[in-house]
């Protein structure tokens, strides 16, 4: 990916914040004399330091999970917010833009064990049910489903080797038009647009 050096997103904690906020990234690979495939995915990401890994599961029904072989060079997108930019909104007369926050991830596959898989399903489950008012446990789902389930899905890491990540927040703008560009996201209708004019008004804080 592309970045030129004023967007930056360097920051360890915030690049793993915006993949936790942000967890269904795109699966992208593809094997020598093979089409390249993608697959929207949840995933889970664990770091030791600087060890990162992402944790996922795929259908074993959908052809990509072919393509998905111990040693393969993987590529995952992660999107976070995103939103129309007008130019309006600046103090003089240019071309309007896109804010957003995007974070590539590279590395190796690695295909994960029955047990291993097990434990992925009940953390993912665990994690996102947490909020639940009635949170629903994979130990306590009849055992009848859950055979019929587990021999249908894969489970792989990636251990990260690279990651390239964007945070496009309007940077290269004066803070006259910096402070613009936030009051107008806070009452725009766009998606993203008031998370994104958060964003704006943290660089214009943090500098």
């Amino acid at each position: 990916m592309f970045v030129p050096e004023i967007y930056a997103f360097d920051d360890s904690a915030q690049i793993a914040e915006c993949i936790r906020k942000y967890p269904l990234g795109i699966l992208i690979s593809s094997l020598p004399d093979q089409p390249l495939m993608a697959s929207h995915l949840p995933f889970l990401l664990h770091t030791d330091g600087d060890k990162w890994q992402l944790r996922a599961h795929i259908a074993k029904e959908n052809p990509h999970s072919l393509v998905l072989i111990d040693g393969a060079d993987i590529l995952v997108v992660f999107q976070g917010p995103n939103t129309y930019i007008s130019s309006s909104w600046y103090s003089h007369p240019n071309v309007s833009t896109w804010n957003y926050q995007a974070v590539h991830c590279y590395g190796i596959l690695k295909l994960q064990t029955d047990a291993q898989l097990w434990h992925s399903l009940q953390e993912l489950t665990d994690l996102y049910e947490e909020e639940m008012q009635c949170p629903v446990r994979l130990k306590d789902l009849p055992k009848e489903l859950l055979l019929d389930y587990f021999p249908l899905i894969a489970g792989f890491v990636i251990d990260i080797h690279r990651i390239d990540a964007a945070n496009k927040m309007s940077q290269n703008r004066n803070e006259a038009d910096k402070q613009n560009i936030v009051a107008e996201l806070m009452k725009c209708p766009f998606p993203g647009a008031k998370e994104i004019g958060k964003e704006v008004e943290g660089i214009i804080v943090n500098g």
